[in-house]
């Protein structure tokens, strides 16, 4: 199924456009995943797999379950979690941030206030891992420095991407009405 479409079978679903929706607020809050959240590259499927969603840096497209086992029916962040990828991928590319799960993991606990703690072994790792870094009064004032110069970034190419194509300003919610 495509998020672009919201088809499957070439019927519509609508269980996408709340999905897609959910992401879109959610995504607001924070440059790097408005930056990376783009329906033509998405894509995703219902089911119960070992990974919430995938992103590829080389193509530029992500994948996401839409719920989680036990969630089922209940749109989850995984849209965010790899449009955040994605807008890292844009906004620091050709670099390479060796914290960037840690700064994903980190952006989605505070955010989501702990929306993707429990879902699995891994990811709870990493999200204490994340916990205790951007805690530390050594560690924590320099990562959440870099975080945030990535997102100045995302937020001067948002910028430009609306001073160059006016259609762009009414894709995420913040820009609805603006002109």
């Amino acid at each position: 199924m495509n998020l672009a479409t919201g088809r499957s079978n070439n019927k519509p679903n609508p269980d996408v456009g709340d999905a897609y929706a959910g992401a879109m607020l959610f995504a607001s809050r924070d440059p790097l995943m408005r930056l990376g959240l783009d329906p033509k590259k998405t894509s995703f499927s219902y089911g119960m797999y070992t990974t919430g969603g995938l992103f590829d840096p080389r193509t530029g497209n992500n994948w996401s379950s839409v719920y989680e086992p036990e969630d089922k029916g209940r749109p989850v962040s995984s849209f965010a979690h790899e449009a955040m990828h994605s807008g890292f991928a844009k906004a620091i590319w050709p670099q390479k941030e060796n914290a960037e799960e840690l700064m994903v993991r980190h952006t989605m606990d505070t955010i989501g206030q702990g929306f993707e703690f429990g879902k699995g072994s891994l990811g709870d790792r990493q999200i204490n891992r994340a916990r205790a870094l951007f805690s530390d009064p050594t560690i924590g004032p320099q990562l959440t420095e870099r975080l945030n110069r990535y997102r100045a970034m995302a937020e001067n190419e948002l910028d430009a991407r609306r001073k160059e194509d006016w259609s762009y300003r009414g894709v995420m919610p913040g820009n609805i009405g603006k002109n």
